[in-house]
């Protein structure tokens, strides 16, 4: 996919994806407000993370809060 600077691509389409395939979804709330998030897991910003490390597979496990 290309995208030039200013494209805004629709966090609920990419929500939708990742449900569809059956991973977890966190949402960041950056461009989307509260109310277009309420149906979702949501944190507020980046400051919200942390970084613990990877599993086996290389999948990175982050801690909320």
């Amino acid at each position: 996919m290309r995208l030039t600077p200013g494209t805004r691509l629709d966090a609920r389409v990419g929500i939708l994806a990742g449900r569809t395939a059956g991973a977890r979804v966190v949402a960041i709330s950056g461009t989307e407000t509260a109310e277009h998030l309420a149906d979702v897991d949501w944190i507020q910003d980046f400051t919200a993370l942390s970084y613990v490390g990877q599993d086996a597979r290389g999948h990175l496990i982050l801690r909320v809060g």
